[in-house]
């Protein structure tokens, strides 16, 4: 996106160090200067240039924006007020969400929209006070206040009713369907090969108990350095919850893709916020939590799509945390997602292969 930057203060120094270069088409000011090697240009001049975008790099955005629309030669919805261009600064984490979007209105006003139903107009800066009480809940901390230190349930919710963290990973292998056939592939037992054995033609699955033979349906690997693991093999593998307990994960990742066919999918989750898993702690150890940009980075190599999907929120990850059941949260508790909150991350990898492939299954 080719953008132009109205402003050179401390505010644009802090956020246009994240743009790339080479998106900036022009940084505007009152008066001539030279701004990041860059010649400013007036605001008359505006017109004169080719762009998608004008952030307003100034914390008067307020009174700029309705200049700029009086003039009548920039529109609306080409305006962006500085505050809803990431990254944030810290005086706007309270007030920005990645469940927000502000549109600018035609009086210069902006339209702060949440979760695409709560609205607020703003026209002058205490109205960010009504921003402010939609994204965070100011009596939430009376409720924490009076927690107990100890949680529910140490057992992520199994006994009561449910795992919040496997409803979300049901989700998303419900979504991925499709990619489960073919030769499948699942880590430590069949639960989910056998839940949609219906396109699975063979079903295998890797142990890491060193009981088992190197080959055959059932066999013992590790993923950190291949062993057992056949290559361009497979046209499904499913790795729910395992990334978080191997140790030397460096080569894991390339491990995986190359045990894939061409046009092969794995299908991945891991845990983000979660409890020490003391089960696998005291047996083989429980090292890594993730984000969705960590298992993007992960899978980052030649050959390889990988798309993501997170799941959780506040409420969500708070419960879970707890050792709540997901049968004690309504649906929409569940279903809301926040992007700073994330109890599992979940992605599709592919490797690169037959389009059409790709293409007719649908997947994610």
């Amino acid at each position: 996106m080719r953008i132009i930057i109205w402003g050179t203060g401390l505010y644009c120094k802090e956020k246009a160090k994240f743009i790339k270069e080479d998106d900036i088409v022009a940084f505007v000011e009152r008066e001539k200067t030279i701004f990041y090697g860059k010649e400013t240009i007036l605001p008359e001049e505006i017109e004169n240039y080719q762009y998608d975008k004008i952030v307003i790099m100034s914390n008067h955005y307020l009174d700029i924006i309705p200049e700029l629309l009086e003039q009548g030669k920039v529109k609306a919805e080409k305006i962006i007020p500085g505050i809803a261009y990431k990254p944030y600064l810290p005086n706007e984490l309270d007030l920005m969400s990645n469940n927000a979007r502000i549109e600018v209105n035609n009086d210069g006003s902006l339209l702060y929209i949440y979760n695409n139903k709560d609205t607020v107009t703003i026209k002058k800066g205490e109205d960010w006070e009504q921003v402010r009480k939609l994204v965070c809940r100011e009596e939430n901390s009376k409720r924490i206040q009076a927690l107990d230190v100890v949680p529910v349930s140490k057992t992520f919710g199994l006994q009561r009713g449910g795992s919040i963290c496997r409803y979300y990973i049901d989700r998303f292998l419900n979504e991925n369907e499709a990619a489960i056939h073919g030769k499948v592939l699942e880590i430590g037992d069949r639960t989910y090969t056998e839940r949609y054995r219906e396109s699975v033609q063979e079903s295998y699955c890797l142990h890491f108990d060193k009981s088992f033979p190197q080959d055959g349906p059932d066999f013992y690997g590790d993923l950190s350095d291949g062993t057992g693991m056949k290559k361009d093999f497979y046209d499904c593998m499913i790795l729910t919850q395992v990334l978080n307990f191997i140790e030397d994960i460096k080569h894991v990742p390339r491990v995986l893709v190359n045990s894939l066919k061409s046009g092969g999918v794995l299908l991945v989750t891991v845990a983000g916020i979660t409890p020490i898993s003391r089960f696998d702690m005291d047996r083989w150890g429980h090292f890594w939590n993730f984000t969705d940009a960590g298992i993007r980075k992960m899978f980052s190599m030649e050959g390889v799509e990988c798309q993501t999907a997170i799941y959780g929120n506040y409420k969500a990850a708070c419960a879970f945390l707890g050792g709540m059941s997901y049968t004690e949260l309504d649906m929409g508790d569940l279903e809301f997602v926040d992007e700073d909150f994330q109890v599992i991350i979940a992605a599709v990898i592919r490797k690169t292969g037959d389009k059409s492939y790709n293409e007719e299954r649908k997947i994610l």
